[in-house]
């Protein structure tokens, strides 16, 4: 496989500046400012390369990269009108890219692009039906690819620092935060908004299972990160995974429906011990990973949640770049963010991600 980075770069430039004029500068985007945004855009690219996708994929799955969260709000509430928004914004860039004579996307690839962003927040269902990517049509590869990289983004060392930023900081403290409608107060509750959104994310909305076999070597490193630092909360909260499940089942908005239930589209369990089960099971979080955890794990992890909750109206790039922390796991994590920011960690990966094509190609 080839990649057109010189297509590529234009596309990339012509979207940062496409961003900084129709964003609205008056908006924070905690955990989805432009840094996420290249984030995803790199990692799409990843996952066509692991998943051996043609190049053109590469260039179309740009386009909803960058502007797949054009419009986000602080909260969960507008997600479908968000999602609306950004897939109309991903279109008007295809004009001016177009137009621009940088790249020109079929009428089905811009098809494609926009119902890749309006989908993007639940498993696709090909994944189970259908999950060898090479069986896949082009419009699943835009929206298997983007759904990859977006929720690859929301593991690793990047999740963090955004989902502390992000749901501890905008969406329990932000205007519009919709977190204090379930009980949870600013000061107070950072350490369980980011269990209470971790327990959804990792066994409904983004588990690890569901993912294609041909990107799980890219991807599975992530989720490791990702359940030490929750092992870590729970160690300092002092839950066993029983009354983990308890916490969510037991948190409730003013509806009196439960954290699960509030989300759409997500049915809740009838009791802790199926949600237990399930939070071990699908998301691989167990007693014996709580009862392992060092006690610099738990401190890292409560440091790392208070420091980017705290500063989440500042640029997540900023904060990273500025990041001190005391605890040495805390450290390592720091590290690997200032690695992933640079994007060391993307031009590694796919040099390697290319050199086993070739292999595989040649072989």
């Amino acid at each position: 496989m080839t990649v057109d980075l010189e297509r590529i770069k234009l596309i990339d430039q012509a979207a940062i500046t496409y961003l900084s004029k129709h964003r609205d500068p008056r908006k924070a985007y905690t955990g989805h400012e432009e840094s996420h945004l290249r984030n995803v855009a790199h990692l799409t690219e990843l996952a066509a390369i692991a998943a051996n996708f043609p190049e053109r994929d590469i260039l179309v799955l740009r386009i909803p990269a960058w502007m797949h969260d054009f419009e986000r709000s602080n909260n969960q509430i507008n997600e479908k009108l968000d999602t609306y928004l950004s897939a109309k914004a991903a279109l008007r860039f295809c004009k001016e890219l177009s137009d621009k004579g940088i790249f020109e996307p079929t009428l089905s690839e811009k098809r494609a692009i926009a119902f890749s962003i309006r989908a993007n927040e639940r498993v696709p269902k090909f994944f189970i039906t259908k999950p060898d990517p090479a069986k896949w049509s082009p419009g699943q590869r835009i929206l298997g690819a983007l759904y990859i990289a977006d929720k690859a983004e929301a593991n690793g060392v990047s999740v963090i620092a955004r989902r502390s930023a992000f749901v501890a900081g905008a969406r329990l403290q932000g205007e519009g935060a919709d977190l204090p409608k379930f009980g949870l107060q600013a000061g107070r509750n950072e350490i369980d908004a980011i269990l209470l959104e971790g327990a959804v994310r990792l066994v409904y909305i983004n588990p690890q299972s569901v993912y294609p076999e041909a990107v799980q070597e890219l991807i599975a490193p992530l989720y490791d990160v990702q359940r030490d630092w929750m092992h870590g909360l729970l160690h300092a909260r002092g839950l066993s995974i029983q009354t983990y499940a308890e916490l969510v089942l037991s948190t409730k908005n003013g509806q009196g429906r439960n954290y699960i239930e509030a989300r759409k589209g997500l049915i809740s369990p009838a009791t802790p011990e199926e949600l237990a089960e399930k939070i071990t099971s699908i998301g691989g979080l167990t007693d014996e990973g709580i009862q392992n955890t060092r006690g610099d794990l738990a401190d890292s992890a409560v440091e790392a949640v208070s420091y980017f909750s705290r500063n989440f109206r500042r640029p997540l790039g900023k904060l990273i770049e500025e990041w001190r922390p005391k605890g040495i796991t805390a450290q390592q994590w720091a590290q690997s963010l200032k690695d992933y920011s640079s994007q060391q960690w993307y031009i590694r990966t796919r040099e390697e991600l290319l050199t086993k094509s070739v292999r595989n190609a040649s072989g």
